[in-house]
């Protein structure tokens, strides 16, 4: 179970009030005045979080069971590691654009380990809070 639930909402869900108020004492809400892009919203994240790991799932991922764990566990097996990603599963199959995405665009490397990736997808990522502040 995480130590910390952020969400950092840019009005995009308009249902997401009434959810967090049902779990109010485990999730803080940022509300954000305007649309911003990924790695603005990631940048946030990792400034107001109060702890070391900070994972991050996007709102269009389904998290596969184990997700959070399998991250932390690989983040605390290596201690050199700033960051690490999990696997991108494709549900979102329904439009002509989406499938010309999950095609075209494809954002999952796979099932096995890389070491030292060129880039981590935003999907579903864990980094060491201070590094990456640091960089």
């Amino acid at each position: 179970m995480p130590d910390e639930i952020i969400i950092i909402h840019d009005g995009s869900f308009k249902c997401l009030r009434s959810i967090v108020r049902r779990y109010s004492q485990r999730i803080r809400l940022l509300q954000l005045d305007h649309r911003f892009n990924r790695a603005f919203i990631n940048n946030v994240g990792l400034q107001v979080a109060k702890y070391d790991l900070v994972a991050s799932l996007n709102p269009n991922c389904v998290p596969q069971k184990g997700w959070l764990q399998s991250l932390v566990h690989q983040m605390r097996r290596q201690k050199n590691l700033m960051g690490a990603g999990g696997p991108l599963v494709e549900v979102h199959t329904d439009s002509l654009g989406n499938q010309y995405r999950c095609i075209h665009f494809e954002q999952s490397q796979g099932k096995h380990l890389i070491q030292n990736p060129n880039h981590l997808h935003s999907g579903n990522t864990i980094y060491r809070r201070k590094p990456i502040l640091e960089m």
